[in-house]
């Protein structure tokens, strides 16, 4: 146990200073002790995540995941190929492999409710690259991912950062310090990995405006891919928003431009059925719903929002978007009942509406140049609220999942308070 915790500690003294000395972790305005605790509490909370997923879930799908890698990594020692084959996916349908290899992990084809992709086969390979570095220990593979969602974040607040003109540091630890985001975005899960393809990409792109740059091409590459194989429905819902941004960076008929990507982007999911009959999007958001809605009833969850299943067609789900976001904002709403967790989450998301209401209340007209990237921001927040208000029926969920769009929603309502004539004007 000792051994562990030493191995432990040695890399995140490693990573600490990887920091310390990468000018990208060190944004302008942005003390580095400031940077440092940010770093020091998502490692802590990707260490609690893994306590309590140890001591109060007995296991889990980090765990499930963790161990699956175990399987792959054990092929690199005796069999190089066999191990750089399920690596890269290369002839992933041999027989030989599932037989000797996919057969005996418990996540590679559990795909019962991820749709169009098995992102839980990503998370694999990428534990079992890491157990070259980690002797096998969890706790090593859990300051990794912690540091990648760390570098994901880091990233997006530096593309955030052109709108920021004051109170930098605020921002910095709204994006950062949200409890949600350093409990479930830090840990050796999908989400880290997701905060960090989204950082990138958003951050790519930006960069790519300024610049081109074959570095920040292909970094734009990568996060699209990582993308596809963890949350593939982020990547859709930041399409349009992303897109509407890059056109409209003349800052000359944004709201226009703004309003043709997300009429093109959805008339496009409209008409991915007559494309291709299997990618019918209505149909696909009912099932991932109904899915979630049996695996609810059958574990008896104790915080289901409702039980009612969407229609695998368009009118249902346009009819029942409006509510759909406005629950996936406003949950959960536990303080009397539920874990500690989710009263934890429940008191973070009352944080976040005063936030919002205090955002209007003293609402001023942006400057010119930040409109893109508000309305940006605002695009990526409505539509991934709403697809999971459509599809996640259970409160407790909705903490997990919400922490990617978090950033953008904190971000937005931050820069009308900053921006205020009453905010305090000697505030940091």
């Amino acid at each position: 146990m000792t051994g562990s915790w030493l191995i432990t500690l040695s890399w995140f003294v490693i990573l600490f200073f990887i920091i310390r000395k990468v000018k990208f972790f060190l944004p302008e305005n942005i003390p580095f002790q400031l940077v440092a605790l940010s770093f020091t509490l998502k490692c802590a909370g990707a260490i609690l995540m893994g306590l309590v997923y140890t001591y109060y879930y007995k296991g889990g799908d980090t765990f499930v995941l963790f161990s699956d890698s175990s399987i792959m990594f054990e092929a690199l020692k005796s069999h190089p190929a066999d191990y750089f084959k399920m690596l890269f996916g290369i002839d992933s349908g041999n027989d030989y492999l599932k037989e000797m290899y996919y057969s005996k992990m418990n996540a590679w084809y559990n795909n019962e409710f991820d749709l169009l992709f098995n992102d839980s086969r990503i998370i694999i390979r990428i534990n079992s690259v890491l157990r070259i570095f980690s002797f096998g220990e969890y706790y090593v593979h859990a300051i990794f991912f912690s540091f990648l969602s760390f570098a994901g974040l880091t990233a997006l607040y530096r593309a955030f950062s052109s709108a920021v003109k004051k109170h930098h540091q605020l921002f910095y630890a709204g994006i950062f310090f949200l409890p949600s985001v350093a409990f479930w975005g830090s840990g050796a899960l999908k989400e880290a990995i997701v905060l960090f393809a989204a950082g990138f990409l958003v951050y790519s792109s930006l960069r790519l405006m300024e610049k081109k740059s074959i570095v920040n091409f292909l970094i734009l590459i990568s996060s699209v891919f990582l993308l596809v194989l963890t949350r593939f429905y982020f990547l859709i819902a930041l399409f349009p928003g992303l897109t509407g941004l890059l056109i409209a960076s003349n800052r000359k008929n944004v709201w226009q431009k703004f309003a043709v990507t997300h009429l093109v982007w959805f008339v496009a999911l409209y008409s991915f059925y007559f494309v291709n009959p299997s990618c019918d999007v209505p149909c696909i958001i009912a099932v991932k719903q109904n899915n979630f809605v049996n695996l609810a009833n059958y574990s008896k969850s104790g915080s289901i929002i409702t039980q009612e299943k969407l229609k695998p067609d368009w009118s249902d789900i346009l009819k029942k978007s409006p509510a759909a976001f406005i629950i996936a904002l406003t949950q959960p709403q536990s303080f009397s009942k539920g874990n500690i967790f989710l009263r934890i989450a429940s008191l973070e998301t009352l944080f976040i509406l005063l936030m919002l209401i205090e955002a209007i209340i003293l609402f001023r007209v942006p400057s010119k140049e930040d409109v893109p990237l508000l309305l940006f921001c605002l695009s990526f927040t409505v539509i991934t609220f709403t697809f999971l208000g459509l599809t996640t029926p259970v409160a407790g969920t909705f903490v997990r999942y919400k922490i990617i769009a978090l950033p953008f929603l904190i971000f937005l309502a931050g820069y009308f308070i900053s921006n205020s004539k009453l905010f305090v004007k000697n505030t940091v």
